[in-house]
């Protein structure tokens, strides 16, 4: 995708339906790359490789739900380039807390030190999904403790973005839902 800076470029967009791209490679968008809006729980969006070269005002990829609506977006290889005197404020931004919580991440590449992550609102506390899914061991980074905020399956990791000694590493030991993570 080209937008040769173009006030009306703009990336995909999709709405309630499914998409598999292997790669997309996005340069002098104004809009977002990619903006995933879920009207239907299961929606499946995911990327095998997405480069972005001067792309975006407020954010590079932008995950948000109607409702209930819970999208799954897998994002598998992230590359962010911003040669731009005015960058991209973020690479990732959530609109609501269940698109966040379907959302993984593989390998970001991030050389301008861009913002990663924001939510819209500031209404939730952050935390993204690595690797992993619903029966394999997954990783997380959050934003303060996971207890009370991560729901998943004992054997589970997160690591704090805001950890101290002894509260930055989580192992997911006990119990059902969001409770039983403790510090390591």
């Amino acid at each position: 995708m080209y937008g040769s800076g173009s006030t009306l470029a703009s990336g995909v967009r999709i709405d309630g339906g499914d998409l598999y791209v292997g790669t997309m490679d996005a340069q002098d968008l104004i809009g977002s790359t990619l903006y995933l809006f879920a009207t239907e729980s299961d929606t499946m969006v995911t990327v095998d490789n997405m480069i972005v070269r001067n792309s975006g005002t407020n954010q590079v990829v932008l995950a948000s739900s109607y409702g209930t609506a819970k999208p799954f977006l897998h994002l598998n290889n992230v590359a962010v380039f911003d040669t731009r005197s005015v960058k991209v404020k973020r690479i990732l931004e959530f609109e609501t807390l269940v698109a966040m919580q379907g959302t993984s991440l593989g390998t970001l590449y991030n050389p301008y030190a861009l913002t990663e992550w924001f939510s819209t609102y500031d209404n939730f506390k952050r935390a993204i999904r690595l690797v992993g899914g619903t029966l394999l061991p997954a990783v997380f980074i959050v934003e303060g403790s996971p207890e009370g905020t991560i729901t998943a399956p004992i054997g589970r990791l997160a690591m704090r973005t805001d950890g101290v000694a002894k509260a930055t590493f989580y192992v997911k030991e006990s119990g059902t839902g969001a409770n039983g993570w403790i510090a390591k």
